[in-house]
């Protein structure tokens, strides 16, 4: 029986004369849509429960099969034969928790000041722990140790915590998970065939090590880790930064920065202190990121400098005491900020949108005074900066000396700079930038910080696991900020090396590293490995060619419905993404992949078709399926173009296990 090509039809031009069948097409898709958002509404991978009612083809293999939204007349054919449902759809959580909502601004007139109201709001939902201090790491150890001894420290401590929860950890992943995982954390893309092929095949006992050295050196490695970071600074303040024009500038100097094994503390502070020409110097992008009406913001660069490389919410003391940390104040918040209040930008020529304009930034003696409601706040000659009424735009309730997070005395006023506050920024000594440059890594593999959120490190704060922070810490201390050294200790640990599918009485455990997360690849990486499985012949969309406003639909834009900071194991694609694909380029793309294969033995291509897609073999009945699916098609091409299009649509294609 010939199966009928149902990927791509859509109403044509010459069905205008057939409005019933239009009308029947248009019904059927919004039947079909209903379907997909009520079954993924409780199968996403990350919700609770994610794992409830999951089916496996093979007991003994480790993929992740969501439920099927639903079947076309190929997959009908094709019997389930890649035992996957498209994952491309999430409906929102019904057991998820409000975040608990801040205070709200008091009224003027009598109303009691607001950090009272903040104080006594904040009591409703926190209740214990307030204050403290956090202390720097201490460090031991006279220098970088061996990644495998760093890892079986790691684990120590993770199997400690094991043991005590009563939970009996995943097996170790066989080499097919462990590679396709290590492509998508580190290159952001699936292996290609012969990859693939060469790495199963190998023997030798360190080729796991091999393979993470290979792929840190790797170009795409650092493009990859760039456009992480890109997206963190775009996504803070969206409705500005997409009109950024320089982007990509940024993004090829952050690829230069980690190819090159430039220190974090370098990197960081080349960013703090960016100076010149945007179209030159990428690191701008980080200054222009953080602006109000084109010009920097000394309030949003510490904001964004604190949530980033701190680690914390030091922006929550910007109109009142910080709500779960009453010892932090304006007077810390602005007091940081105070260093950054001199820098400006200037654009020649006059635009209606300053992003419109390439800016040179730069540092004055002193900020011009701020004129008008909506007039960035700048540094005043004396080293101190107003502070802005947060109920009264336009006016001021005082101003604050300029002093570092956490020290008492203030900055003399030669001092009141960004260079200044940098080398404190970034400093070994700094109780909080060796934390959180080391949950952030481990966040990128874990799709979770040892403190989470990661931006929620406070002296307070309770890590799952403190002993690994520390060690974490102190050893990018003791490398000098190596993050790749840092990358090379957390992929030889036993934890991240774990399947992913969970055992017995482990299924529910988030935070203790029993098995590795199910991570939802991000949208570059999904568009990336697409064109790895079709061997090119998908086309990736590239950036959006943005307009005036930064509005743009029509590229990789469309599929990145990620929030700010959202965690990896957080489904974020909808029907409408995969509609797109399935209607678009895909299809035909896998039309000239499978033309490409040849006429080969049956099964021999249908092996290659798995390796492609999922970088594994298939199972016996996996096989069998295909087979008899292709075995059915009076042009077998036509077959193996369906099984790779299904293949390409299915959940264990769209994560990361």
């Amino acid at each position: 029986m010939k199966v009928p090509d149902m990927r791509s039809k859509q109403p044509q031009a010459g069905d205008r004369g057939k409005p019933w069948k239009v009308w029947l097409a248009i019904a059927f898709l919004a039947v079909t849509c209903f379907a997909w958002l009520t079954i993924l509404a409780v199968a996403r991978p990350g919700s609770k429960g994610r794992h409830e009612g999951e089916k496996f083809v093979d007991a003994g293999h480790n993929h992740l099969a969501l439920p099927p939204l639903t079947e076309s007349p190929r997959e009908q054919e094709a019997g389930g034969m890649a035992s996957m449902g498209s994952a491309m759809g999430a409906g929102d959580d019904p057991d998820e928790e409000p975040e608990p909502m801040s205070a709200s601004t008091a009224p003027l007139g009598n109303d009691p000041p607001i950090d009272d109201l903040v104080q006594k709001e904040s009591t409703k939902w926190e209740t214990e722990g307030k204050g403290g201090v956090l202390s720097p790491i201490p460090v031991t150890a006279t220098g970088p140790r061996e990644p495998a001894a760093v890892a079986t420290e790691i684990d120590r401590a993770i199997n400690a915590r094991l043991k005590t929860a009563g939970l009996t950890p995943a097996p170790r992943a066989d080499d097919a998970e462990f590679l396709r995982r290590a492509y998508l954390d580190i290159v952001g893309c699936i292996p290609p065939l012969a990859k693939t092929k060469s790495f199963l095949a190998d023997t030798s006992p360190g080729k796991r090590a091999k393979l993470i050295d290979d792929l840190l050196a790797d170009h795409e490695a650092g493009v990859n880790f760039a456009h992480y970071w890109q997206e963190l600074l775009v996504k803070r303040d969206p409705d500005n930064n997409k009109a950024i024009q320089t982007r990509e500038v940024f993004v090829k100097w952050m690829t230069g920065q980690f190819n090159q094994n430039h220190p974090w503390d370098h990197t960081v502070k080349s960013m703090l202190t960016a100076q010149g020409d945007q179209a030159l110097a990428g690191e701008t992008f980080f200054v222009l990121a953080n602006a109000e009406n084109g010009q920097p913001a000394a309030n949003k660069m510490v904001g964004t400098a604190a949530a980033l490389f701190l680690g914390n919410q030091l922006m929550c003391a910007e109109c009142h005491v910080h709500p779960n940390v009453p010892q932090w104040t304006q007077q810390d918040f602005w007091g940081l900020a105070a260093f950054f209040g001199k820098t400006r930008a200037t654009r020649a020529g006059a635009a209606k949108n300053p992003n419109d304009a390439v800016a040179r930034i730069s540092d004055v003696a002193a900020a011009p005074k701020a004129k008008g409601k909506k007039a960035v706040v700048g540094t005043l000659p004396d080293g101190s900066i107003p502070i802005p009424d947060p109920r009264n735009d336009g006016k001021t309730i005082g101003s604050a000396k300029a002093k570092l997070f956490g020290v008492s005395a203030t900055t003399p006023s030669t001092s009141v700079n960004r260079p200044y506050a940098a080398d404190w920024f970034v400093s070994a000594s700094n109780p909080y930038f060796p934390r959180a440059a080391a949950n952030r890594v481990w966040s990128l593999y874990f799709a979770r910080g040892l403190i989470n959120p990661l931006d929620d490190i406070r002296p307070d704060s309770r890590a799952t696991h403190a002993e690994v922070l520390h060690l974490l810490a102190e050893e990018l201390i003791v490398s000098k900020f190596d993050l790749k050294h840092l990358m090379r200790c957390i992929c030889a640990t036993e934890a991240y090396q774990r399947s992913s599918r969970p055992g017995a009485g482990n299924a529910a455990d988030e935070e203790l590293y029993s098995h590795m997360p199910v991570k939802v690849i991000p949208p570059r990486a999904l568009l990336a490995s697409l064109a790895v499985a079709t061997d090119n012949r998908f086309q990736a969309p590239k950036d959006d060619v943005l307009d005036k406003r930064g509005n743009g639909e029509q590229g990789l834009a469309f599929f990145d419905a990620r929030e700010y900071d959202e965690s990896a194991a957080e489904y974020s694609y909808g029907v409408p993404h995969f509609l797109r694909l399935m209607n678009t380029q895909l299809p035909p793309a896998c039309d000239a992949a499978a033309k490409s294969m040849g006429t080969g033995p049956r099964a021999q291509v249908i092996e290659q078709l798995y390796l492609r897609t999922l970088a594994r073999r298939p199972t016996a009945q996996e096989a069998a399926k295909m087979t008899a699916f292709v075995g059915r098609q009076t042009d077998p091409v036509k077959g193996y173009s369906a099984a790779l299009w299904v293949l390409l649509t299915s959940a264990e294609f769209v994560c990361n296990h």
